[in-house]
């Protein structure tokens, strides 16, 4: 669903210190790393958020050449070598996005705006060989930035981060299934970052040979589907972590892109259904141009549900050969990697989805004198999952998220904690425990599983000023709210309180003892257990973390809490719904009266 979300920037101090001889420090607070083979980078220095350990951060390393002009939508090119010092401490523009679309509008005719391939590491030691984890940002692959994966949490551990910048919607993505437009950029961009760490990292302190790659939502869609390509070497990473996706998410997967690239054509101007012409226009068409119309496809189609829009989705088959076939099949027939493997989701995923759903399919308004229960369960199995031709979601919704008096009564505000669970198990937990599933079929003692319940202080995808701004329910423990404990971004987030520290320095201790010996360890979390069965063990992260054996109890949960009398439903809303609709009455019968 195409939507603008919050983008910060943020500042973080910068401190003089002494250090080894490998690295300079000039008269601006500034240090310098050579990159044999490479070239220098100038980068700047920070400390970690509990502690103040010295963090030495690069942003924004050149990892391919340009992927503007004949480059376009093609696999890129490693960056050239260079003789100067190239600045690395301030990050630069992202990717062309929606989020930047008017900094490419206003920047496209005196710069390339495409060359965005870069990476930023952060790492305590130059000369030391620490585990390495790489992140991808997710954003559902239309935009996104690296700056969100700020070190300040992470580097209180003894971990290299790198985070890397790939293209983003049609730049990315867009595929007629051609050798011009072969789909699937995105991935072969992170595949070439994953093999420049591979040969560079050890001259930042990381470890070839321990890579973890990890990522939420569309990131985490990334990685798994990373384990999955032919294309990918066997050695560039050695373990995952997915946070709320998979690459078995309905939205993140198309066998039929080029019905999507005609559509954003016609609406840019190319007016061929010829193939090859439709190529060159693409090729030909400025960068605003193309997000202009993509953009426009989006807001058109979107409200179709999953399969009416595209230019954001993985291409199945195709000149790329990333995915030969479909993501389930390969996990079907087990022609996946198996790695030692984490991943969970957010307990009420769903309300991340419901909000976009409620803002631009509804228009910000309850919608009962056109939906029943029936028109509602419909609607969010074609917004989650595109077509049901079975009807299994349906019955399903029917017999766990729903009660028979809530589905009698079929208003918006009955079926609220149900229409979470569904947004959220469709998109998110169903997909994300069946990749753990078929990874734990091979490794079993290497697949760990967990549910992120705890409720702090803020939302991600919500500033204080706009916090559960005229929505109908409460957003609970959103899509990526486990970021929040990770990284202190964006920046309303980044001031944590006590007790979110406390959950923080837990979180910090799992990802960073996964990525450094595979198993998940913290404080009052000695004995995470590994998923042996279909459905679990499982962890769920609170504020007292339990063991728990069914997962597929969380895709419930939120009208669990509901029955049990916590409720997401925002009763303030209705009650001044209610309010406003008595008032409109009178105004009404006072005209009349008139």
């Amino acid at each position: 669903m195409i939507a603008t979300k919050i983008g910060v920037v943020f500042a973080i101090l910068a401190v003089l210190c002494c250090i080894k001889s490998s690295v300079q420090l000039d008269r601006k607070r500034m240090i310098v790393a050579d990159i044999p083979g490479v070239g220098k980078v100038k980068g700047r220095r920070i400390e970690t958020a509990w502690s103040g350990k010295n963090i030495f951060q690069f942003f924004d390393i050149k990892y391919a050449e340009s992927p503007s002009g004949e480059r376009r939508f093609k696999a890129p090119v490693p960056a050239k070598p260079w003789n100067d010092v190239r600045s690395a401490f301030t990050p630069r523009k992202g990717c062309p996005s929606l989020q930047a679309l008017e900094f490419v509008r206003k920047n496209e005719a005196k710069r390339d705006v495409e060359d965005c391939l870069f990476l930023t590491i952060s790492t305590k030691n130059l000369t030391q060989s620490k585990p390495v984890m790489v992140y991808l940002h997710g954003e559902f692959l239309y935009e996104g930035t690296t700056l969100e994966a700020s070190p300040e949490y992470l580097l209180e551990k003894n971990v290299v981060l790198v985070a890397v910048r790939y293209r983003l919607a049609p730049f990315g993505f867009l595929s007629t299934k051609t050798e011009a437009l072969p789909g699937n950029a995105a991935l072969m961009d992170v595949i070439l970052a994953l093999e420049w760490v591979q040969k560079y990292i050890k001259y930042f302190g990381g470890d070839p040979n321990s890579v973890t790659l990890f990522g939420q939502v569309g990131g985490a869609a990334m990685a798994n589907v990373l384990t999955m390509s032919p294309k990918v070497s066997p050695n560039l990473f050695h373990r995952v972590i997915y946070q709320s996706g998979s690459a078995l998410t309905p939205a993140f997967t198309t066998e039929h892109p080029l019905k999507y690239s005609k559509d954003i054509g016609r609406i840019a101007g190319c007016n061929s259904d010829d193939i090859d012409k439709l190529n060159r226009c693409f090729m030909r068409m400025n960068s605003t141009t193309l997000l202009e119309a993509f953009a426009i496809h989006g807001n058109l189609n979107s409200a179709k549900g999953i399969g009416s829009y595209g230019g954001l989705q993985f291409t199945v088959g195709g000149p790329s050969g990333i995915l030969p076939e479909h993501p389930g099949k390969l996990v079907q027939q087990k022609k996946i990697r198996y790695l030692p493997t984490m991943g969970g989701v957010v307990k009420n995923a769903g309300t991340f989805l419901l909000k976009e759903i409620f803002e631009d399919n509804f228009n910000g308004t309850i919608p009962d004198d056109k939906f029943n229960a029936d028109k509602y369960i419909s609607h969010i199995i074609k917004q989650t999952n595109g077509d049901d031709p079975t009807g299994a979601w349906k019955n399903f919704a029917e017999a766990d998220f729903f009660t028979e008096k809530e589905l009698k009564d079929g208003t918006f505000k009955s079926m609220i904690p149900g229409l979470i669970d569904m947004c959220g198990t469709i998109a998110f937990k169903n997909p994300v425990l069946l990749a753990l599933k078929a990874n734990a079929e091979k490794l079993p003692n290497s697949t760990y599983l967990y549910s992120f319940n705890y409720e702090g202080e803020y939302n991600r995808y919500t500033s204080e000023e706009d916090f559960d701004t005229d929505l109908p329910f409460h957003l609970g423990v959103s899509l990526t709210d486990e970021n929040i404990y990770l990284f202190p971004w964006p920046q309303h987030v980044a001031y944590l309180n006590n007790y979110d520290t406390k959950i923080a320095k837990r979180m910090i201790s799992l990802w960073t003892s996964f990525a450094t010996k595979g198993v998940p360890r913290a404080t009052k979390i000695k004995n995470w257990p590994p998923m042996t069965g279909e459905t679990g063990p499982y962890l769920r992260i609170d504020n007292s973390s339990t063991i728990e054996a069914n997962f597929v109890k969380e895709y419930s949960i939120t009208g669990q809490d509901s029955h049990n009398g916590d409720s997401l439903v925002d009763e303030e809303y209705f009650q001044s719904l209610t309010q406003n609709e008595e008032e409109d009455d009178e105004l009404e019968d006072d005209d009349d009266k008139q």
